[in-house]
Order: C-alpha cells, then sequence, then structure tokens
C-alpha cells in the first residue's frame, strides 16, 4: 500500500469544524476520517448499513477524539437516505463545514460490454454500468447537492 505524506498544517483549519465523509468506514475514507478527527475536526462517518462494526470500529480503536465522531448509516444513491445522513450530522453537531464525498465503486464486470444479450439474443441493459455510474457520479452529485443547500458559505 502507498503512502501519501500529508502537510499537517493543511488541516489546522478543521479543528472544531465538522467532516461528512461518505463511503468513509474502511479504505481511504477511514483513513481521511480519522486525519480529519486527528486534527479536531467532528466527523460523520457515513456508510452503508452493513459496514456499521467497521465504523465503530475505526472510532473507537483508531480515533484520537472518539467522542467528536458518529457512525452514520445511509446509501448516497438513495435521496431520502442521505438526507437523514445530513439532518443527523447537522442535529448533531450544529451544522456541517466540510463534505468529503468518498464514496465510490469499481465495477465488477466490463461497464462498456455492449454485446449483453439475454437468452433470447435481444439486447440487454448493461446493470453494472449503471449501478456504477449511481454511486460514482449520482451519488457524488446528491452528496453535493446536499452540502451546496446549507449554504451561503
Amino acid at each position: 500500500m502507498s503512502q501519501i505524506k500529508i502537510d499537517s498544517s493543511i488541516l489546522s483549519h478543521s479543528a472544531n469544524k465538522t467532516v461528512l465523509i461518505t463511503g468513509s468506514a474502511r479504505g481511504i475514507g477511514a483513513a481521511t476520517a480519522a486525519l480529519f478527527n486527528h486534527h479536531g475536526a467532528n466527523v460523520v462517518i457515513t456508510d452503508l448499513a452493513q459496514f456499521q462494526d467497521a465504523a465503530e470500529n475505526l472510532i473507537s480503536s483508531t480515533f484520537t477524539n472518539p467522542q467528536r465522531a458518529i457512525f452514520v448509516s445511509g446509501n448516497i444513491v438513495d435521496w431520502a437516505q442521505l438526507t437523514s445522513c445530513f439532518k443527523v450530522a447537522i442535529e448533531r453537531f450544529g451544522g456541517i463545514d466540510i463534505v468529503v464525498a468518498n464514496a465510490g465503486i469499481m465495477e465488477s464486470s466490463p461497464v462498456l460490454d455492449v454485446d449483453l444479450v439475454d437468452v433470447n439474443g435481444e439486447l440487454r441493459e448493461n446493470t453494472e454500468a449503471g449501478r456504477v455510474i449511481d454511486v460514482n457520479l449520482k451519488g457524488t452529485l446528491n452528496s453535493m447537492s446536499h452540502f451546496h443547500d446549507l449554504g451561503p458559505f
């Protein structure tokens, strides 16, 4: 695994700010959440419900300030669930200052496969492409729309 050296002064502005990070129970999102928390930010970890244990373990065993972090389950593709994530974050910490739209997925099969046919030889929809676009594009746009709606900055 590669490591990137980050100048601590870059994150000094995040002390006492609230950061909502999508897809942050594991991987890059989890490392980002831990870094913000270490620099004094309130951190809202949002991810699918199935990753709650990973998020809670991250908070309790890795975070410098675990009392300044919560997990809120939600799917960024589902508008109502994402709305709930933002509402819970605002209720708990009084607002959201930073959003990191980290959630994303890789394709599990070729998304540009245009030769998909059903048992009758008819062209069929590439559902994998739709899933990747939903999460990586629509989910990011949903996250940014909610944050923009909080304005003014």
